[in-house]
């Protein structure tokens, strides 16, 4: 029964990029269902964790603080003060933070176990390789690739001018994600089958097309920031542990990616809408212009020096924007005294995360920090505390993973266990 959490959490993770795609393409009104799905997440995990034997894990207590800080804040902005951004009610609030996002962060505290890292990473991969999949039919299907096959941005408008059923970041987020896994797959592997190398190559490529469908940047420099931390991370592999990572294959395949891209660049007449993104943000810092997120960004800042201690509101003054940045966001709704709390749950989250690109738990563990880093640099540009499950789950998942063994500080049990399996 404890183990059930793992399939739940990678589907809230996953989950709406599975099923909007698929609803989509089967013409059905995706709202009312997607409600009844996140309810039921929420019941599932928590019936889980009643059912289930805890373990005693105290690394993700400073993130279990911090979100009780949060909800405190959030509880008092939307009942008392009636704060709330467009088109959302108090109940998908506090479900999407306490039922999608806080719970299942705790049930990463109560129920991981050192054996679980080869089930999580089997679990996500398969979400991931179905969502690249069905978006990438959805963008076939009803893409309009009149000026060039990736010249625009593919999305699913909403009912309701300005939003959004199906946005072009999710895209970029799901193709991102698989092509980071990918990447370390093959970066590790000592030998894979004919089968298998091709079935990997075709996703990679169903992976890639749908970061150029969505032609948006942070995905990008997710996967970028991925590859550089593999490549570069600090520290040889764990002492003790088999050294199945290869530093010149990934290199190898990095240059082969990159030339790849220069080719394609080079045939598309400059009609890569995502190439064309990336250089009029670089042209256009260079003359000192600005985009709508500086301005947020430039407002949540100074909503943070109004009340530095507790924080101000959940949201930024202006419109009720989302800050579009987690760890501005925490300042605005906490001030020091509950970012103290998360940046103290970012650096055990970074320790994890470094430990696990070094083979603390085997290739397995390589491969969801490399998903994990793609997913917590787009929180930087994309993320919410309250909105954003995925990146919180992959936050805890990272913490416990890469945490020092209680009974060793040099090797932790799965990457004995898979020592052991290789001997």
């Amino acid at each position: 029964m404890r183990k059930l959490y793992i399939p739940i959490i990678g589907f809230i993770v996953f989950g709406y990029i599975i099923t909007t795609p698929l609803f989509l393409l089967a013409d059905i009104s995706s709202r009312a269902p997607s409600l009844y799905i996140r309810a039921a997440e929420t019941g599932l995990i928590l019936l889980v964790m009643l059912l289930s034997t805890f373990s005693k894990r105290t690394v993700l207590l400073p993130l279990i603080f911090f979100f009780m800080i949060y909800g405190i804040r959030l509880i008092d902005d939307v009942l008392v003060k009636n704060i709330l951004m467009i088109y959302q009610t108090p109940t998908y609030v506090f479900g999407y933070f306490f039922g999608l996002t806080m719970m299942p962060v705790i049930a990463v505290s109560l129920l991981y176990r050192p054996s679980d890292t080869r089930i999580i990473f089997r679990y996500f991969l398969f979400f991931l390789v179905a969502a690249n999949i069905l978006l990438f039919m959805y963008a076939v299907v009803r893409g309009d690739f009149t000026d060039g096959i990736f010249s625009g941005r593919i999305q699913e408008a909403g009912e309701v001018a300005g939003n959004t059923v199906l946005g072009p970041i999710w895209l970029g987020y799901a193709g991102a994600m698989l092509a980071s896994m990918l990447f370390g797959i093959f970066a590790t592997s000592g030998g894979i089958s004919r089968t298998r190398l091709i079935a990997g190559i075709a996703l990679m490529g169903i992976a890639g097309a749908n970061i150029l469908f969505g032609s948006s940047r942070g995905p990008m420099v997710g996967l970028a920031l991925a590859i550089l931390l593999f490549l570069f991370r600090p520290g040889r592999v764990m002492a003790g542990t088999k050294n199945f990572v290869s530093r010149w294959r990934g290199w190898a395949i990095t240059l082969g990616v990159i030339g790849l891209s220069v080719i394609l660049i080079i045939f598309s007449n400059g009609s890569i809408f995502l190439v064309e993104r990336f250089a009029s943000m670089y042209e256009e810092r260079l003359g000192g212009g600005t985009e709508l997120r500086d301005i947020i960004f430039a407002t949540a800042w100074q909503d943070f020096l109004s009340s530095p201690i507790i924080g101000t509101s959940y949201v930024v003054s202006v419109e009720n924007w989302m800050p579009h940045n987690f760890i501005l966001e925490s300042l605005i709704a906490t001030g020091v005294v509950g970012s103290a709390f998360l940046f103290v749950a970012l650096v055990l989250a970074l320790r994890g995360l470094l430990r696990l690109l070094a083979g603390a738990h085997g290739p397995e563990g390589v491969y969801v920090g490399l998903a994990a880093t793609v997913q917590i640099a787009l929180g930087f540009t994309s993320g919410s505390i309250s909105q954003s499950p995925g990146l919180w789950i992959f936050i805890a998942l990272v913490t416990v993973m890469g945490a020092p063994d209680a009974k060793s500080r040099k090797i932790t049990k799965r990457a004995k266990e898979y020592q052991d399996d290789e001997t």
